[in-house]
């Protein structure tokens, strides 16, 4: 369960980044269109999660940027699940 919220924390942050970038864009220019703030939401949030990462591969530090400085771990499935999933 950890993990998961782990992994629900790091997909939260780069996403209010993304807005708050998305947002502050708009400062300097005239934007009505909300589709177009949707998408600088999205390409903020997509760059800054993709630079982090990368980042955080490097050195494990940089991973507070993206809320916690550790990658959730998946376990492996076990090998007889993998096979009875096969035989379906």
């Amino acid at each position: 369960m950890y993990d998961f919220l782990v992994s629900v924390w790091r997909t939260v942050v780069p996403t209010l980044v993304g807005l708050v970038g998305a947002q502050a864009t708009r400062l300097g220019f005239h934007v009505e269109d909300a589709q177009l703030t949707a998408w600088l939401t999205v390409a903020f949030s997509t760059v800054y999660y993709a630079a982090f990462r990368r980042l955080e591969q490097l050195r494990p530090g940089w991973g507070w940027f993206l809320g916690i400085a550790r990658p959730p771990a998946y376990a492996r499935p076990d090998a007889d699940l993998l096979a009875l999933r096969d035989r379906q």
